[in-house]
């Protein structure tokens, strides 16, 4: 990169995809393109559940202006909660997670529902017009997401689980590049994300998809 480039680092949550994709938005108009690069190296305690479930990952999105557009932002919200679901004590090298249900209870269904709403309403969009949903979640969570935001369950988009884990940081940046290979224009895409709060991000596939 040239000397004259602005580098910033996102880190310490789940949540450092989604919010440097929400401060790459939030630049000034006559900023440059800019490239969100998101990617986690997710380890995991020899025979746990997380073995099994976790992968490595990455993803991109670049962010501009002008013609060629194949999505645009409508409207974002961040929310902060101090819940802590995981955790790495010093010195150590796996994760420590919380009981599954009580974060899908307490954490993914009380958080992403509200982040949402608030979103759809910033935009005026009712949650029916929402074609596509990601959450950083296995499928049959996402749905459940989904019906307490009042959003179509045929919205969810796939995850991708199954072939290639949950790649943690990077993982709604790796669903929303899929779902924009089959998006139409107008589709409208609810991105969220998920860790210490949550962000979620309303954003209008373009002609150029």
């Amino acid at each position: 990169l040239r000397e004259h480039c602005a580098t910033l680092d996102f880190g310490s949550t789940r949540r450092s995809g989604t919010g440097a994709l929400i401060a790459a938005l939030e630049r000034p108009n006559e900023a440059d393109d800019g490239l969100v690069m998101a990617a986690d190296r997710r380890l995991a305690r020899p025979g746990s559940p997380q073995e099994a479930g976790y992968g490595h990952g990455a993803a991109c999105v670049l962010v501009g202006r002008g013609p060629g557009l194949i999505a645009e932002r409508l409207a974002h919200v961040s929310l902060a909660c101090d819940f802590v679901d995981q955790y790495r004590e010093t010195g150590t090298e796996f994760d420590y997670a919380l009981e599954e249900r009580w974060v899908r209870d307490e954490g993914y269904l009380a958080f992403l529902p509200n982040a949402i709403r608030l979103a759809l309403e910033r935009a005026a969009v009712t949650p029916t017009r929402v074609t596509h949903f990601i959450a950083p979640t296995a499928a049959r969570i996402s749905q459940s997401i989904a019906r307490a935001a009042g959003l179509p369950e045929a919205t969810v988009v796939a995850d991708r689980f199954d072939a290639c884990g949950d790649t943690g940081v990077p993982h709604p940046l790796l669903l929303l590049a899929e779902c924009l290979e089959r998006a139409s224009p107008d589709d409208l895409i609810v991105v969220t994300g998920f860790g210490q709060g949550a962000d979620a991000i309303l954003l209008r596939a373009c002609e150029g998809v």
